[in-house]
């Protein structure tokens, strides 16, 4: 386990609501990880919480990778004190498939329209080509190939469930 954990104990204990939990969470957490730009991983998860006015979508949004980057497990989670909705949220969030296209067809499957608006909001993120100095074929090929197409099946999603 993280030695990060301990701290991460000590923010539970400071009586924080869920967002300010979230919030110094993923600041030590995040703190020396880079992205596939170079650029501070934070600040790709401020981006995306940056989508969101309320409370418990920024909180989502700025959590959604902390399963899968870093040792921290749901039950760590839990025991920080989130709530069931923000786990069961983030647990649709996090792809524990191995595989992307049926991570994205079980997001889609689900009426979880929060993780549906995050993932979407971190797809844009991802999306964007300006965080590169220097775009390569590989970085190129993996928001064309992997991206793009995620976030296509997810608006179609929305947009059938908006138009029914």
């Amino acid at each position: 386990m993280d030695s990060y954990l301990n701290v991460a104990k000590i923010i539970h204990l400071q009586g924080l609501d869920e967002l300010a939990k979230a919030n110094m969470l993923t600041l030590i957490v995040f703190k020396d990880k880079k992205d596939k730009a170079g650029d501070p991983y934070i600040r790709h998860l401020n981006n995306v919480s940056e989508s969101f006015k309320d409370d418990k979508g920024k909180c989502v949004a700025l959590l959604h990778d902390i399963i899968e980057d870093t040792s921290f497990t749901f039950d760590d989670l839990i025991a920080l004190g989130f709530s069931k909705d923000i786990i069961s949220t983030l647990q649709l969030l996090t792809n524990d498939l191995g595989d992307y296209d049926k991570y994205i067809d079980r997001l889609i499957k689900s009426n979880n329209i929060l993780a549906k608006k995050v993932k979407i909001a971190d797809l844009l993120d991802n999306m964007n080509l300006n965080r590169f100095e220097e775009l390569d074929k590989t970085n190129f090929d993996r928001i064309r190939n992997k991206y793009i197409k995620a976030y296509i099946k997810l608006i179609e999603d929305l947009e059938r469930r908006i138009l029914k």
